[in-house]
């Protein structure tokens, strides 16, 4: 009896949480939680994986999706720079058990088990990019040495 709440507790707190995706979800879930987005819209380049942009409660949602799977998200605000608490909140969100720590030097944070970086983009304040580290170190290899990259 005691795990109906907990479950009941976890469900709102994750549906609360609207303008937030989460990395490994699937397009079904993206698609229930935000409703239908615009494919390929090309703003980031990953080669071989599809792109869905979302927007919703002031935020918009780039999400990268490989295998089915949302390997990166880029977020920014529809109405102004996407603010500290933003990112805090993003973390959170994110954490998944796990801690994150900041880099100053490169200006990124890394989730405890290695497996999510985020990061401000240089130059682009205002958006914020949470992604799978395996899938980018994947991308790399395959784009290594190509031309345009």
């Amino acid at each position: 009896m005691m795990k109906l709440p907990i479950v009941a507790t976890l469900f709102l707190l994750f549906t609360s949480l609207p303008a937030y995706c989460r990395i490994g979800e699937t397009l079904a879930e993206l698609t229930a939680r935000f409703g239908e987005g615009k494919k390929d819209t090309g703003k980031i380049r990953m080669v071989g994986h599809d792109q869905y942009y979302f927007e919703k409660d002031g935020i918009g949602v780039q999400c990268v999706i490989s295998n089915d799977k949302c390997v990166m998200e880029v977020f920014h605000r529809l109405d102004t720079k996407i603010t500290d608490q933003d990112i805090r909140d993003l973390l959170k969100v994110e954490a998944d058990g796990h801690g994150w720590g900041f880099n100053p030097r490169t200006k990124r944070w890394t989730r405890s088990d290695n497996k999510l970086a985020a990061y401000r983009e240089l130059n682009h304040e205002d958006m914020f990019f949470l992604e799978d580290m395996a899938t980018k170190k994947e991308n790399e290899a395959v784009t290594k040495g190509k031309a345009g990259f």
